[in-house]
């Protein structure tokens, strides 16, 4: 059985200026199937926010009626380009409702999807997956920063569905995942290694031992006193761990 925990919280820079927080983070469990998701609204789009919530909430709801589908169709292009067109067709219906232009809702899209031993991960843009095995927090997968620098992909950049990351697998012996924005990655990982601060492993190891609401409350404190002050970011995260039969 998988448990969830999530921490978001708005960065100094926007606190300043009052811009609402535009990291947003969702998990949704449904029998068998776990789901988490996170998306980082981009700065430069007005309305981004509600994008990236849009987008957290599909991405959840989808994998709890579709995992099966996704996972045993074997041609991942395709699983790409079906995603993609909903993500599309999603975040067009929402600019019709909001009365905005789809770029003004553009975010980044991080989330895993576990149902019994199989996974399926998905990365676009910034940010960083990590995942537990044997006690150790491994990269699942890296930032991916567009073209130019601090510059990213989003899920409204034309041709996005080009660099969609999907990997699929069996949990096997992955005891713990994690995602994260941009914001958090500063004080979280390191970017020259490719390594996730200690910090997140014991973290993970923690969660395994104890409930939701006990850790999100620990993340809260810990995100407002020291993450939060190394950057002008929103910052955001969401674990998934097995939880343990006592």
């Amino acid at each position: 059985m998988w448990k969830t925990a999530k921490c978001e919280i708005q960065g100094r820079g926007h606190e300043k200026e009052n811009i609402p927080c535009q990291d947003k983070t969702f998990y949704i469990k449904k029998g068998d199937t776990t789901v988490i998701a996170l998306a980082d609204g981009a700065g430069s789009a007005r309305l981004s926010q509600h994008g990236a919530a849009t987008i957290t909430k599909f991405i959840g709801e989808e994998f709890i009626e579709n995992f099966n589908l996704y996972f045993e169709q074997s041609n991942g292009a395709i699983v790409k380009q079906e995603l993609g067109n909903k993500i599309i067709t999603r975040l067009e219906s929402l600019s019709v409702e909001l009365d905005c232009k789809s770029e003004d809702l553009a975010s980044t899209l991080l989330f895993v999807a576990v149902k019994n031993n199989d996974f399926i991960i998905g990365h676009v843009g910034d940010g960083v997956i990590g995942y537990l095995k044997n006690g150790d927090m491994k990269i699942a997968s890296e930032p991916n920063n567009g073209e130019f620098v601090n510059s990213t992909v989003f899920t409204t950049s034309p041709n996005f569905i080009n660099s969609f990351k999907l990997i699929k697998g069996e949990v096997e012996e992955i005891q713990g995942f994690v995602l994260m924005s941009d914001g958090s990655e500063t004080s979280l990982y390191n970017k020259n290694e490719k390594q996730l601060s200690p910090m997140i492993n014991k973290i993970m190891n923690l969660f395994i031992e104890i409930s939701q609401d006990e850790l999100e409350k620990m993340l809260l404190n810990a995100f407002q006193s020291m993450i939060k002050p190394k950057t002008l970011d929103d910052c955001s995260i969401v674990f998934m761990a097995y939880e343990k039969k006592h």
